[in-house]
């Protein structure tokens, strides 16, 4: 970890304020919060397919959405792919549940804060959450 600051560190000072080519190096440690899961992050979106039904994808979403105290505010349907919008002070956060076949099912979840910048780390937390809610209801159902 310290080897890899010092590297930072020295591209940093050899760019001397260009900050284009440090942006996937300060990826790297958001998409370590994903680290241990299949998720992935991309554009501050946290991604993860679940081998499920995209209904109970969609109520794990609501679950864990509830259980973390995000106030539901709207859901809307487009074909194959449902949004979940949810809100908690000076957050909103913006799911997507995606069918890719009958029992394969990508959820996408982005949350910004003041509307604008993307909160990373608690996307990634929201889908941790999805993975235990999922755990826990695929194991009551057996």
């Amino acid at each position: 970890m310290l080897r890899a600051g010092v590297l930072l560190l020295t591209v940093a000072i050899a760019l001397q304020g260009c900050v284009a080519p440090l942006i996937p190096f300060l990826a790297m440690g958001a998409e370590g919060a994903l680290k241990g899961t299949q998720a992935t992050l991309s554009g501050g979106v946290a991604y993860r397919t679940f081998t499920l039904p995209t209904e109970q994808v969609l109520d794990g979403a609501r679950a864990t959405l509830q259980r973390m105290d995000f106030k539901v505010a709207g859901a809307e349907v487009d074909g194959d792919r449902h949004k979940i919008s949810a809100e908690a002070p000076e957050r909103t956060v913006r799911i997507t549940v995606e069918r890719i076949t009958p029992v394969v099912t990508r959820l996408g979840v982005a949350v910004y804060r003041k509307s604008i910048l993307k909160d990373v780390a608690t996307s990634a937390e929201i889908v941790a959450q999805m993975e235990r809610t999922l755990k826990v209801s695929q194991a009551a159902s057996r």
